[in-house]
């Protein structure tokens, strides 16, 4: 957000395949209406002009205008219905849920021995990563430890550990699409 805050509005991020952009719309300037997505209620949009700040989000011939506040407050799961393949994820706190389907697609990839061997790596008494059920569908992750008989709650082992597993699992849940960390 600094980076918008400085005067500058636009983050073109270029590849070999193709180019994408961030784009910040200030209060006043013009919008498209076609692309926008409300999550938080109505927004009064008159004469395509943008009643609060938004970013645009384009990703190959998608594109997605969202208010700065939405972006702020809204869930992965409703940003990740409208875009194809792209992820978001916090670089401060990820909700267990959000990790739970991370961690529920690097299995699917079969890239487990890659997140064991990353977490040996950021403690060796790390052993593995389990997923637990539990009540209304949820999973709790568990941490298997060298020195523990029974695995203990990812929770109870600090913030770092999880943010470290969250964007490990990210990364590969983004596997040919996009992870944005912000």
């Amino acid at each position: 957000m600094d980076f918008f805050l400085e005067q500058n509005i636009e983050i073109n991020l270029k590849s070999n395949v193709n180019i994408s952009k961030l784009k910040y719309i200030n209060t006043g300037d013009e919008i498209q209406l076609n692309n926008i997505q409300i999550f938080s209620g109505p927004i009064n949009i008159m004469q395509n002009k943008a009643p609060v700040p938004f970013l645009e989000l384009s990703i190959l011939n998608e594109s997605l205008n969202i208010s700065l506040q939405d972006f702020l407050n809204t869930s992965i799961e409703d940003i990740n219905h409208v875009l194809n393949n792209v992820n978001f994820i916090s670089s401060c706190i990820t909700d267990e849920a959000t990790l739970a389907t991370y961690y529920g697609k690097l299995m699917d990839l079969n890239k487990e021995d890659y997140l064991y061997q990353s977490l040996e790596n950021f403690d060796e008494n790390i052993v593995s990563l389990k997923a637990i059920p539990a009540q209304h569908s949820r999973m709790i992750l568990k941490l298997k430890l060298k020195n523990r008989e029974t695995p203990v709650l990812l929770s109870s082992l600090g913030e770092g550990i999880n943010r470290y597993i969250a964007i490990l699992c990210a990364i590969w849940a983004s596997k040919d699409g996009y992870l944005f960390i912000y």
